[in-house]
């Protein structure tokens, strides 16, 4: 599932969760946000250039002995952790009708039936999704489609190179989805050129992440898109998009 996820995202389906399900059961649907999690926020890392083992960098790595003896103790204080799943404390249907009133959202979300928690998850991603305050109503639709385009279908739009959109945005959206290890310091250099400051070029990258993830997670489980769309999300399409640049996909 997870290899599937990587290499084909836009042809995933429920099918795709099926062997974990004949395995694990209900408890498959809580491998779903550790996915999406991972999707997340590996793409904001690469795409803004944040190193692995930051903390771990110049002398620390050079003392190998001591980190050694750090790892010994940080492991030591995690074995005592109590960190088993806690049970959720309300039903499905009080769950949807907390987080999705008035919607009629409770076909829609039935496969969440017997992990209500995960009904909360969706809601709070579709208010951080609605919360890009940074970004333009616009921009942040025109990421959602550009998103859907570049999702690779076969393993080979997953590796290997391929031409880049000359957009900056576009660039950015489809390098991010396809292979963003390859992001780079040009690459924010001309999002930068286009009128893009560091604040919205944050955003740019955490709303390319959670259209990567929410793509995964719609797809094994079936879900509607129009699911995680808000009134701020419709309202905020009505905003006025950043002069000079194209979107279109």
């Amino acid at each position: 599932m997870v290899r599937a996820a990587h290499e084909r995202p836009a042809t995933l389906s429920p099918a795709d969760l099926s062997a974990l399900c004949a395995v694990r059961g209900d408890a498959a649907l809580d491998y779903i946000p550790v996915l999406a999690a991972f999707h997340f926020v590996n793409r904001i890392a690469d795409l803004l250039g944040v190193r692995e083992e930051v903390p771990l960098q110049g002398t620390l790595r050079k003392i190998e002995s001591a980190r050694r003896v750090i790892v010994a103790l940080a492991t030591r204080e995690m074995a005592k952790m109590d960190l088993r799943s806690r049970s959720y404390g309300a039903s499905f249907d009080e769950t949807v009708q907390r987080f999705f009133p008035g919607t009629a959202a409770r076909e829609r979300l039935a496969v969440l039936a017997p992990r209500p928690k995960l009904v909360e998850v969706l809601a709070i991603q579709r208010e951080e999704r609605a919360d890009a305050t940074a970004l333009p109503g616009d921009v942040r639709g025109a990421v959602a489609e550009l998103v859907e385009a570049a999702l690779p279908r076969a393993a080979e739009e997953a590796y290997g190179f391929h031409t880049r959109p000359a957009d900056p945005v576009e660039a950015f959206v489809f390098v991010g989805t396809r292979t963003p290890r390859r992001g780079s310091r040009e690459m924010v250099e001309a999002l930068r050129r286009a009128g893009f400051a560091d604040g919205a070029i944050l955003e740019l990258a955490i709303a390319i992440a959670e259209e990567n993830a929410w793509a995964r997670v719609r797809r094994l489980l079936g879900l509607d898109p129009s699911l995680l769309e808000s009134r701020r999300t419709e309202a905020g399409a009505a905003q006025d998009g950043l002069p000079g640049v194209n979107f279109s996909a």
